[in-house]
């Protein structure tokens, strides 16, 4: 199959990423959308492999962060997920070795170091969230800002603008109504009350999956086993304190049915509540978010989730991206990731292959996008299985739940002992690897740890180095120092707000 023009039906941020995204690597690109259907984007929480994403197309900061009210953001922030009343972050920069796992593991275990160790002495930039400062171009303090900050984006304003600024694209509006096909099933035109043609088809029609799945049969799996949430009420607020409001952080809390996120943006606070609709009936979630940020008067916008994957993410010439093929659920931001991932594996096949793609490069192109999707359902699955709450039913549930042994292509399914707790030999150590060190940080977050107190007498009797009394003392007095002096000196920086208010938002 030569590929010589694409045709993406439905906008949106999805839609409009892989129009940019494909039309700036010189492909020949038509968008078709809709007036009458509304995008499902209600302001996003990005994570770095957005940042890609941006370089990718050639957009800086100054250019397009104003249009969008974007802030800029260095960690997640999850608060009662663990235990009532504790909080951990997941920072942006990850410096993870084996080495320093073994040594915060046998420090964490002899001086029963808090969750927050791990972040304390892994990331720098957990101490820039904490105190919700930043910093660019600091020579004091070793971060790089360009590859460890992602963004707080209205996601509706970011797909305007990228359309607004989308000169070599054909874009139409139009109602898709129908497809034809030839005598081997391949599209040959879309239908409304024009007929659009290309050589291959995206899907960009969010949850609906109008070609994917209701023309092209690609069926749909749920993730209810591994995640129960299937409803979200969003808003955005006024801000009381602007300047203390805007965090470098996305705060996720958790609450009787689900969590709740806190999303800054320039001109308002993104808020909204993820449940389950197993536990909790939309009037009493609501009422449960109205508490929960202190405001009565919200324009509530209610969105059902679907989470789980089609089959296939390429079927004969359709492929899905965004909604259409997949969604994990909003925590961690992993809509947009699924979004921008597809459309570099699109690219990055199309330019290996010269546009000459054969079954070969699809069936690798489909195990692809499968095996992403499956780890990312289960790093998010993470969140709730480690939780140690029982207060709720809701949380009694996520505790006690087990993850169904199905295999997605791994050809090992889903073993949480050795895919996601890494336990290696007798010394349980986490190995890291760059696809999972943040698994570590959830899994540390979550009260998880790699030995015990059990474990290292019995590493010391076996004269394991690493686990000596003077080491460890030498190791920890260092540590401690480490971080005081960090909590003194990023104090000095300019807050969130500051800082945006200097390089953005002059």
């Amino acid at each position: 199959m030569k590929i010589k023009s694409i045709l993406i039906v439905g906008g949106g941020t999805s839609g409009w990423m892989a129009a940019a995204s494909l039309s700036h690597n010189g492909f020949d690109v038509s968008l078709v959308e809709s007036k009458s259907v509304p995008t499902v984007g209600v302001g996003e929480s990005t994570i770095l492999g957005f940042n890609r994403f941006l370089q990718s197309i050639g957009l800086k900061d100054q250019d397009w962060m104003r249009k969008c009210n974007a802030t800029y953001k260095n960690s997640i922030r999850f608060t009662d997920f663990y235990k009532k009343g504790t909080s951990f972050d997941y920072p942006f920069d990850q410096h993870l070795t084996e080495e320093g796992i073994t040594e915060w593991a046998l420090m964490s275990a002899k001086y029963d170091l808090p969750p927050e160790s791990f972040c304390e002495y892994f990331s720098d930039n957990y101490f820039l969230a904490k105190h919700n400062r930043n910093t660019k171009g600091d020579s004091n303090f070793e971060f790089n800002f360009d590859q460890y900050t992602a963004y707080h984006i209205d996601a509706k304003l970011f797909g305007e603008y990228i359309k607004d600024n989308a000169s070599r694209i054909k874009h139409y509006y139009d109602d898709i109504v129908g497809v034809t096909k030839d005598e081997n099933g391949y599209l040959t035109s879309v239908v409304g009350q024009d007929t659009y043609t290309a050589d291959l088809y995206v899907d960009c029609t969010g949850f609906q999956s109008l070609l994917l799945e209701k023309e092209m049969g690609s069926e749909f799996t749920s993730f209810k086993p591994w995640l129960s949430n299937d409803r979200a009420l969003a808003a955005h607020i006024p801000y009381r304190n602007k300047s203390e409001e805007i965090v470098n952080y996305t705060k996720c809390t958790a609450i009787d049915n689900g969590w709740v996120w806190n999303t800054p943006l320039w001109d308002s606070l993104g808020v909204g509540y993820v449940y389950s609709s197993d536990f909790v009936d939309d009037d009493t979630a609501e009422m449960e978010l109205k508490k929960h940020v202190g405001v009565d008067d919200i324009d509530f916008r209610k969105i059902n989730i679907r989470h789980g994957m089609r089959e296939k993410a390429w079927v004969k010439n359709v492929v899905g991206i965004g909604l259409s093929y997949a969604f994990v659920e909003p925590l961690e931001s992993l809509s947009l990731v699924s979004t921008h991932d597809n459309i570099f594996y699109l690219l990055e096949l199309l330019e290996r292959k010269n546009c000459d793609v054969n079954g070969f490069s699809i069936d690798g192109f489909n195990y692809l996008c499968k095996t992403n999707l499956a780890r990312n359902r289960d790093f998010v699955s993470l969140h709730y299985k480690l939780t140690s709450r029982t207060d709720t039913p809701y949380w009694r549930h996520q505790s006690e739940k087990e993850w169904p042994q199905q295999d997605y292509g791994t050809n090992k399914g889903v073993d949480y002992y050795t895919d996601m707790h890494r336990v290696h030999s007798l010394e349980h150590r986490w190995i890291p690897q760059a696809e999972t060190d943040g698994f570590f940080y959830i899994l540390a977050g979550m009260g998880e740890k790699p030995y015990g107190k059990i474990l290292l007498g019995q590493l010391k009797g076996m004269n394991y180095p690493p686990a000596s009394s003077s080491k460890l003392e030498t190791l920890y007095k260092d540590f401690k120092k480490e971080v005081d002096e960090m909590n003194t000196y990023v104090k000095t920086l300019p807050s969130s707000y500051e800082f945006l208010k200097k390089h953005i938002y002059t």
